[in-house]
């Protein structure tokens, strides 16, 4: 071997594993099963020398410091101690750990991962909205993080994302519990920020450059839509058109998309609108989400919050933020999809929650005659990775509730009783103390109607009518060659939103 190639792969040696790659390596296999079966299982898992240094490791799935395999895998690693963190998803407990590679050794180690709860066995199955991972390692993605659902994005703005083109199958049956829909599109324009799901086919999408908003086209009437984020430039836009037309309907809003990731979010996105100064505390852009929503609810939209990773083009794994869909006992994709429709979703990136209000699943609306009230309990099971101190249940917006764990866990799952005299909404929402990263879950809201009158709130109507003028100048001002028929949409989006003000019920 001529020394200049020699000294290249001493260099690549020591650039993946650092300079202690370049003693003798030798072979040590780990090996998970799942601390009730003792069967193997897929898992996510890191590891790290006595420096601190992440190793990497070729022929899985790797991503930011982890990687995916099923069952064992064996290292081949300098002598010396290492340590390892090993996870599946939200329902098994993390276990860390450590190892030492000794002279000559071909040893191993068996690690047990207990979980802690099941949601399948609840009739929850998770899913996640949008993923940019390499198409062939899918599938080990999604069992080590344990997700049943995942849309992989095949096409954006600028043409096809995958080696091989936009596939030919739509759906990829994995096992009888995992289902990928291989064929996910976005407009990942600034200010769209639309996920498609469901085409069969590559989309005319808009141009990189255009300021239209994205309206469904002839091929995609029986597509699903999800706004990517709660705060996409064109979101008032799209709402406006969710009601007007029934060709474009919004099946989900997106309140932990790609900028709640495993860190607190801190780049500045000028594609998103930017939280107001009275969003206080930590993660304020993981907040700004949130209260988009409660807007969104308080003018009468029953759109139910969803969840995605953006794995691929976040540091976040696969599942990172999942929406559980209740399907009952058998999972398939059919029916996880009615059923998000229809609003029976969790979304969580940490907390597990499987929440009833007086007794049916959220996104139901419950109807008493004008004049009657209504009385709603809220039940719920709880289970927790990390600390939190607090359950909240919101009403139209508002904490009308917030109850201590200790009180929850007295209470047996049973929460304080809310009243309703006139129409409105509640969910279930809890958030961890993690100051790293913002950890919650947050299940659909329920709806209660008190006869005919409709929930609108004149200041949540006002918050859209602001951001759609907004919008509208930043249109004008565009140097877009498409802005005159963008301009056509954002004006009957402000007739929409202004109506929408005057006749506001409260």
């Amino acid at each position: 071997m001529p020394p200049f190639l020699r000294l290249a792969l001493i260099l690549w040696a020591t650039l993946l594993l650092g300079p202690q790659s370049l003693l003798v390596a030798d072979e040590f296999e780990v090996r998970v099963v799942d601390g009730e079966t003792q069967k193997p299982i897929s898992v996510r898992m890191s590891i790290r020398n006595e420096r601190g240094a992440l190793i990497k490791q070729r022929g899985v799935p790797y991503h930011f410091g982890s990687f995916c395999f099923f069952g064992q895998h064996t290292f081949k690693l300098p002598r010396g101690i290492y340590f390892y963190t090993i996870e599946k998803g939200l329902e098994y407990r993390t276990v860390s750990g450590q190892f030492e590679v000794k002279r000559g050794a071909n040893d191993g180690v068996t690690v047990s991962i207990p979980r802690f709860t099941d949601m399948a066995e609840k009739g929850w199955w998770s899913g996640d909205l949008e993923v940019y991972r390499p198409q062939k390692d899918v599938p080990v993605l999604m069992d080590a993080n344990d997700v049943h659902f995942a849309n992989l994005i095949a096409q954006n703005n600028e043409g096809d994302r995958l080696k091989k083109g936009f596939p030919d199958q739509q759906l990829k049956k994995v096992t009888d519990r995992i289902t990928f829909h291989q064929t996910g599109i976005v407009d990942s324009r600034y200010g769209g920020g639309i996920i498609i799901l469901g085409s069969a086919r590559p989309l005319s999408l808009p141009k990189p450059g255009s300021v239209v908003p994205y309206s469904a086209l002839p091929e995609t009437k029986k597509d699903l839509h999800f706004a990517a984020n709660a705060s996409i430039w064109d979101l008032p836009i799209h709402l406006a058109r969710h009601e007007q037309d029934p060709d474009f309907q919004l099946q989900g809003i997106n309140i932990a998309g790609d900028v709640v990731t495993q860190e607190t979010y801190k780049k500045k996105r000028s594609d998103l609108r930017p939280f107001p100064k009275n969003i206080v505390g930590d993660h304020k852009t993981e907040q700004w989400q949130t209260k988009i929503y409660y807007h969104v609810l308080n003018c009468g939209l029953k759109i139910p919050p969803v969840a995605s990773s953006a794995s691929g083009n976040t540091k976040s794994p696969v599942g990172h933020n999942r929406v559980y869909v209740h399907c009952g006992k058998n999972f398939s994709y059919d029916k996880w999809i009615e059923n998000l429709k229809l609003g029976r979703t969790v979304v969580t990136n940490g907390p597990i929650m499987n929440v009833l209000f007086n007794g049916v699943l959220p996104g139901e609306t419950l109807q008493v005659s004008s004049g009657s009230t209504m009385e709603m309990e809220t039940t719920m099971t709880l289970s927790l990775k990390e600390k939190a101190e607090y359950l909240e249940i919101i009403r139209n917006g508002m904490v009308a509730e917030k109850i201590s764990l200790d009180e929850y866990a007295k209470a047996r799952g049973r929460l304080p009783k809310l009243t309703f005299k006139e129409s409105g909404w509640m969910l279930a929402r809890v958030v961890t103390n993690n100051k790293q990263a913002f950890r919650f879950a947050c299940s659909a809201p329920v709806y209660v109607q008190i006869g005919d009158q409709p929930m609108v709130k004149k200041e949540s109507a006002q918050f859209f009518l602001d951001w759609v003028i907004e919008r509208g100048k930043m249109i004008k001002n565009s140097s877009a060659a498409d802005k005159d028929a963008a301009l056509a949409e954002w004006r009957k989006a402000f007739d929409f939103w202004k109506e929408k003000v005057d006749s506001a019920t409260r």
